[in-house]
């Protein structure tokens, strides 16, 4: 049942009436396919769960995406967004017909080739990186008044407290071991970020959720549509995106990688590994804090790589 504000986005948008089916959600959101009858066109209406602030965030990074040429088609364009209401809500066109796209992990996972949609998906995130982003764009961490090494030690180390703070309430010793981690990789962060620097300010536009979930293609045969869920989108560096690539795509799938690198260095340079492995460190630190008693599995993955790493 659609609450009374997120009724009027459907209906700003020309929806009404509309076939509604829930979609899968992560921690952050609640997904609805909404259909219009004797229409192609599909949407999807995002509502918050969590911080509407991922919301906003998200419709700041898409309205600042859309006018570019090489990128607009691959990525949902905003609808109508709700400004007035408690929990803020989008409604986004689906790139692509929804009919014949599923995800990048769908298609991997039934063994499809898919060298032309990696490569295409590629060229489409090198494009992405090349986007700068001013400081009055409403993109997030756009008007960050740290920098990018401070915030980055500023947000591990606010993991590091957060966990001490849950471990003492809990009186029982939980997440000791997990907190003990945590200081080792916020040390060795802090002396990755003097041994190699960052950009202070790079502003440009990053996805960081690059998970193949994230990444929609075409069937028969396999052709690179879009990427979708630009909530965590911010003004960043653009090595942030292949920690998410490594992870969560070449580390599965170790064949994709070359034809995906293929694809951006067809447009740009790669960012230095050495960033990369910084953002590494601090994604698994930030991770490892914010998942310990609340998801076993990504805990544990977190712990694995920060192990390596240390």
């Amino acid at each position: 049942m659609l609450s009374p504000s997120s009724l009027l986005l459907v209906q700003r948008a020309g929806r009404c009436p509309a076939r509604l089916k829930p979609l899968p959600g992560g921690f952050s959101a609640h997904l609805l396919h909404v259909h219009t009858p004797h229409s192609d066109s599909h949407a999807v209406l995002k509502r918050a769960a969590t911080s509407r602030a991922r919301i906003l965030a998200e419709r700041a990074a898409l309205l600042h995406l859309s006018a570019l040429r090489d990128i607009h088609a691959h990525i949902p364009r905003v609808l109508a967004s709700d400004d007035a209401h408690c929990a803020r809500a989008m409604l986004l066109s689906w790139v692509g017909e929804q009919r014949s796209t599923r995800t990048l992990e769908e298609a991997l996972s039934a063994g499809e080739p898919a060298d032309s949609a990696l490569k295409a998906l590629g060229a489409f995130l090198a494009r992405m990186h090349q986007v700068g982003v001013p400081a009055d764009s409403g993109v997030k961490s756009s008007d960050d008044p740290l920098s990018l090494p401070e915030r980055l030690l500023a947000m591990a180390t606010g993991s590091v407290q957060a966990l001490e703070r849950r471990s003492a309430r809990e009186g029982s010793g939980g997440g000791l071991e997990e907190l003990d981690l945590l200081k080792r990789a916020c040390e060795a962060l802090s002396q990755r970020l003097v041994e190699h620097a960052l950009p202070e300010r790079p502003a440009r536009m990053v996805h960081r959720d690059l998970r193949p979930a994230n990444i929609l293609v075409h069937h028969h045969p396999v052709r690179f549509a879009g990427v979708v869920d630009f909530e965590r989108a911010a003004a960043t560096h653009p090595a942030w995106d292949f920690v998410k690539l490594e992870w969560w795509l070449f580390e599965r799938w170790p064949h994709t990688r070359a034809q995906l690198l293929a694809g951006y260095t067809g447009v740009r340079p790669l960012p230095d590994p050495q960033h990369i492995t910084t953002f590494a460190l601090h994604e698994s630190l930030t991770m490892l804090a914010y998942f310990c008693g609340r998801h076993k599995g990504y805990v544990e993955q977190a712990r694995e790589r920060l192990r390596r790493m240390l």
